[in-house]
Formats: structure tokens, sequence, C-alpha cells
């Protein structure tokens, strides 16, 4: 992805490590698209080449990206691994095949078993059907590693299903309905007719698990065209922060994309740069969250809705201070319920990544190079992990996932070694609070938990 170093989005430390000094701005125009539409592709026709590059880059402002390694994919590591009852954790591994644990973290296996180049992965975001039964995630065709498919395995790591999207548009994030019968990804809904041509549309496309046919599709509002910049922060550590916290390639990627549990509302990022969250009617209308702080600030991202989908939880920032935000699942009603004004260290944002706990009580964020706690109310913040904003290394502890059963908390740590100026990634995991921390695995990105 980019180009001298072929570090994908989170790809840090894979079985070498990568030092991330390479520039922004147009690498990220080093992408290639893989869509596929099974319509076209049986007539022999193929999108043009420039037409789906052009379109990509627009995703490209508004999705986090995952570079998916050209090799063939779906092959799992034989008759699978019975973890028992409880939350498993499911995340891409330092060799960029989807792994499984408990919820502790112990046992940690890999599930898929595809050679992937290094610094790359094969496999996207991993995603949990809502009842914890099934995983799914986007890997290369088993046989023609170009395209991309949608995995499904179940608890053990056996695969259950093959899905063939239909032109999925950015091989990212993927959703489930809440009855677990549909998967959802962004992407151009429409198939092609033979011997005409169209400008794609935006949507959120819906698949049947159990047959792999398209359900429908939810209309999105067309990306925007801005080509925005966003300079890494504080050397190759801050560099590695900026794209773990926003997803940044240097288009100024802000990642947001949520379902509500009743299906009828997607929130997804747009506007100038990325920048403002939509929230997206079923019917097709849309609406952005207004900033609340600073009305003309326009910078509201990492929103998610809470686990009933009645709120909306957001990250607010300027030059100024930074603010984490509530709103009403409609985008009414928004405030802050904590707010910091302080110099923040070199490579992070003051706030970031927040998280809601499985009850809906409790929000776990990003503060500078740390881990904190709040209450959905705004009371009682608090550190849970401290990282280090200076000396050898410099860390920062990131992207908190608490575990469904309210018992376990895993992260990234971000790490720069002065001694090589390297920065790598560790994926950790410790108690509710984050003490008694320990490594799950090196390299590890992307952790999702199966309902308890």
């Amino acid at each position: 992805a980019y180009s001298g170093c072929k570090c994908s989005l989170y790809w840090y430390n894979r079985r070498r490590p990568c030092p991330l000094s390479v520039g922004l701005g147009t690498q990220n125009q080093d992408y290639r698209g893989n869509a596929r539409d099974m319509d076209s592709m049986r007539k022999g026709l193929f999108v043009k080449r420039q037409a789906r590059r052009t379109v990509l880059l627009a995703i490209g402002a508004l999705l986090s990206l995952v570079l998916l390694a050209g090799c063939g994919g779906g092959a799992t590591d034989g008759a699978g691994t019975n973890l028992g009852s409880g939350p498993l954790l499911a995340f891409i591994g330092g060799d960029g095949n989807l792994w499984l644990a408990k919820g502790d973290g112990s046992l940690a296996h890999a599930v898929t078993v595809t050679p992937c180049p290094v610094n790359q992965s094969c496999y996207g975001p991993p995603a949990w059907s809502p009842d914890g039964t099934s995983v799914a995630l986007f890997g290369p065709d088993a046989a023609t590693p170009s395209y991309k498919d949608i995995y499904v395995y179940n608890r053990q790591g056996l695969l259950q299903q093959t899905i063939h999207p239909v032109s999925p548009l950015a091989f990212g994030h993927i959703l489930w309905s809440s009855d677990g019968k549909q998967v959802a990804y962004v992407g151009n809904p429409d198939a092609l007719a033979a011997g005409k041509s169209q400008a794609p549309r935006y949507a959120l496309v819906l698949m049947v698990v159990s047959s792999g046919a398209k359900a429908g599709a939810i209309i999105l509002p067309s990306p925007g065209n801005a080509q925005c910049g966003s300079d890494p922060r504080g050397g190759p550590l801050g560099s590695l922060v900026e794209r773990a916290v926003y997803g940044s390639t240097g288009q100024g990627l802000r990642d947001t994309l949520g379902w509500t549990p009743d299906g009828q509302k997607v929130a997804i990022n747009g506007g100038s740069c990325g920048t403002q969250v939509q929230i997206v009617n079923r019917g097709g209308s849309a609406q952005l969250l207004v900033p609340v702080s600073d009305p003309n600030a326009n910078n509201v991202v990492q929103a998610q809705f809470s686990p009933d989908g009645q709120h909306l939880l957001a990250t607010q920032t300027s030059s100024q201070q930074d603010d984490i935000l509530i709103y009403n699942a409609d985008g009414s009603g928004g405030k802050s319920i904590y707010s910091d004004t302080s110099a923040p260290p070199a490579f992070t944002p003051r706030l970031g990544a927040p998280s809601w706990s499985a009850d809906g009580k409790l929000i776990y964020f990003m503060h500078g190079e740390s881990i904190w706690q709040i209450g959905a109310d705004g009371a009682n913040p608090h550190q849970l992990v401290a990282g280090s904003a200076s000396g050898n290394a410099q860390k920062s502890e990131a992207a908190p996932l608490p575990s469904p059963d309210g018992q376990h908390l895993v992260w990234n740590e971000l790490s720069l070694s002065v001694a090589d100026n390297t920065a790598r990634t560790e994926l950790l995991g410790g108690d509710a609070n984050g003490e008694n921390a320990k490594v799950i695995a090196d390299g590890g990105v992307w952790p999702a938990y199966s309902a308890k």
C-alpha cells in the first residue's frame, strides 16, 4: 500500500518490522482495486480500470482499507479447535492470517494458513455474528487470489460458507444483520448490463449468508472527491498512531461504519476529507452529526452506535480541544461527556478511539498515549493503562476493546525503539482494568470479540 515499504494500513510488524517513514500524499494512489461483479464477469466484462481506480480513491477517503495480499485463501489449519463457551477473540495475526483465542487471549492459534507476503495481510478485519457463532471477513479467492471473497467460519475455525460479493469497492469492514442471516459491506449494488457502462453507486450491499445471494442494498450518499492531506505526527511513531487511530492513508481517512441493531440506520463518515459522520436512514435520507463544542468545526469522527442502538458515540477534534461526544441514534441531542485542552504528545491526539462496554455503561478511549475509562454519563474518568510519551521506547496504548462479559480488555501497544527508529505493534490483553497485561500476539491487529 505504501510504495517502498509494503506496509498496509496496520501491518507494522510482520516477520520483519517496517520503519513507516514513507511519505504520504499521492503514495496511496498505488492501491489497486479488485472489485468483481458476478453478472459482468459471466459476460466477460470488466469495469474500466481508470473508473475503478477513481472509485477506489474516493472510497479511500471514507473507509480504512486493507491491502489484501495476492494469495489464495479460505484454507484452514485442519479439524478446528474447540475453545469452549464464553466470548472468543478473533484478530489478524502477525502472519496476516485469521487467528482465534479464548476471551483472555489464551490458546491463540491461526485459523487460516494462507502464505502472506511479508508486511502484508491476506485477510481483512474479522466481524462476529450477533449470536457469537460465526466470524466473517474478506480474504483472497482460493482459485483467483486477485478476487476477494467473504469467508464465514464457526467458533472452531472451520469454514462454513464462501460468499462472492457483488462489486465490493473496499475490502474492509463487514457488518452483520441483527438476526445473523445477512452480512453487509460497502460496494456498488448494480450489475452492469452487456455493452453498457454507468457511474457506480455507493451502498451498503447486503448478502444472504446461507446462500451467498444478494439481498438488497442501502444506498449511501456519494463520497466527496476532496484530496486531503494528513501529515504524520511525531515521526514514525506518530505516523503509526495516526493510522491506527484514524486509518489515515494520506487522504484524511476518518473511519466510521456502523449499523443499528434494527437495521434502519447506518453511520458512515463523509463530508470534506471524511471528517463529518453521516447518519443514513434505510430510506436514503441522511444527516450530518453537528459538532457540539464548536459548531463550525465539522470534525466529528470515529462514531459507533451503542449496543442497544439508542445512542451514538463519537470524537470531536480541533486544534485547541478534543471531546468525547454522545448523541441520540438519530444524531440529535449531542453533548460532550469529556473534554481535554492539554497539549498532547507529538505522536497522538488528545482523545480518540472510543469504545462502548457491552452493557453501554462504560466507555474506553485513548487519552494521549494512555487508555482511560469513563462512565457513559461522564462520571469518574480515570486512567487504566499508561503509555510513555518519551524515553526508549516511546509507547502509545491504543484502540481499547472490552470483552462482552466485562472480564477482559484488549488493545494495541504501538512503540518506537529509539535504537533502530522502528515502529512496532503488539496485541495485548489484561483484565477489565487493563491490569495483568500480557502479549497475545506480536503484530496482531483488528481484535473482535464474539458475544458471550
